[in-house]
């Protein structure tokens, strides 16, 4: 018994191995990336396509992928949210080295320095409040990862979920996507959120300019 035992155990030992190994192969870095262009494609298409205002496809969806090497790394956003240098209001995903290592892709949704601190500052808690309950939603299905808000000190990263890889690399994309899309139905309360600070900003410029000019005289 003793010896069946010790070839069961050296079976199932070479099997997982040898399932890791084609896990491995599976999950490579070039799959990602190519992976990544045809859903920044499926996406610029679905945009441009979409005729139901209550779709989160609808409106205009700029796609946005780092040149010259575009890679598993591409950013969502709409014009008014000021993404045109890849470091402003957008909705995130990557796959990249850390990530395939870790067997964990991102999705995320970041305002970065492309705005002002002030703007920031009043950006990412009103919006993450507003998001809460729709994220605690969205983690009722493990397998795509549980939601988390993040009110850095730096004020750039409102939300992230780490999306657990499928059995393949096609079967993780169809996660991120999922994920994604997700972030995408919330373009409503992202632009209302825009709106209301910037409104703000105009007010405390209003003010401003009135006191100064109350001084003056």
């Amino acid at each position: 018994n003793s010896r069946v035992d010790n070839i069961m155990c050296i079976l199932t030992t070479k099997s997982a191995a040898a399932a890791e190994i084609k896990t491995q192969q599976q999950h490579q870095q070039a799959h990602y990336d190519d992976l990544f262009h045809l859903l920044a494609v499926r996406l610029r298409s679905s945009s441009s396509s979409s005729s139901s205002p209550s779709s989160p496809d609808a409106g205009i969806w700029e796609v946005r992928q780092e040149k010259p090497h575009p890679g598993a790394y591409l950013h969502v956003s709409r014009f008014n949210w000021r993404d045109y240098n890849m470091n402003g209001i957008h909705l995130e995903a990557y796959v990249l080295n850390k990530q395939i290592q870790a067997k964990e892709a991102v999705v995320a949704l970041h305002c970065e320095s492309g705005w002002p601190l002030e703007f920031r500052q009043k950006f990412v808690p009103q919006i993450s409040e507003r998001m809460r309950g729709r994220l605690e939603g969205w983690s009722c299905y493990r397998e795509y990862g549980t939601w988390k808000l993040h009110v850095s000190n730096e004020m750039m990263s409102v939300c992230e979920v780490r999306v657990p890889f499928g059995a393949s690399p096609d079967e993780t994309m169809e996660r991120i996507e999922r994920q994604l899309r997700r972030l995408m139905t919330l373009s409503a309360d992202i632009d209302d959120v825009i709106a209301n600070c910037l409104h703000d900003e105009v007010e405390q410029e209003n003010t401003s300019s009135l006191t100064l000019t109350k001084e003056q005289v």
